[in-house]
């Protein structure tokens, strides 16, 4: 597996596991749930590529 596959892996598993996700969708309303997984799961993707690059760029070096 990748670094940043594995990072994305590691970002995205409080966002995106069905207890964290019952967890906030019992606090919040539903429009607020869903935007959190939207942003959870943008931010998993730009971390993880953004690691990749990162780990690429010093290996390089």
């Amino acid at each position: 597996m990748a670094p940043g596959t594995a990072m994305a892996f590691m970002v995205t598993g409080g966002v995106t596991s069905n207890p964290a996700a019952m967890g906030v969708r019992a606090l919040v309303r539903r429009d607020v749930s869903f935007s959190d997984l939207i942003i959870g799961l943008g931010a998993e993707f730009l971390a993880g590529y953004g690691f990749h690059l990162w780990v690429e760029f010093l290996m390089r070096i």
